[in-house]
């Protein structure tokens, strides 16, 4: 579903929460889900094109060449992800 109607109680609960996120949870206690009111969202969505476009400015295609043609010609070795994690966490 897109929408679920909430009951009375549950409404006046999560309004309460003054825009704070409130955990959902399932019968058995799990966490399913948060609310976050419609400013706290409409928030969220502003600050996160902000931050897309800072990243569209600053890692232009040209930039990611340069560092993939810099990496490329890098004499030191080279390790995956999991290699680095391995070696970070000291295994």
């Amino acid at each position: 579903p897109t929408a679920i109607t909430l009951d009375e109680t549950t409404s006046a609960q999560l309004a309460a929460a003054n825009g704070h996120p409130v955990a959902l949870c399932s019968p058995r206690g799990e966490v399913i889900g948060y609310y976050i009111s419609p400013s706290r969202l409409a928030e969220a969505e502003r600050e996160h094109r902000e931050i897309i476009a800072e990243l569209d400015r600053v890692w232009t295609p040209a930039a990611i060449a340069r560092i993939a043609e810099r990496s490329k010609n890098d004499p030191r070795p080279k390790r995956t992800m999991e290699e680095v994690l391995r070696m970070v966490e000291g295994e």
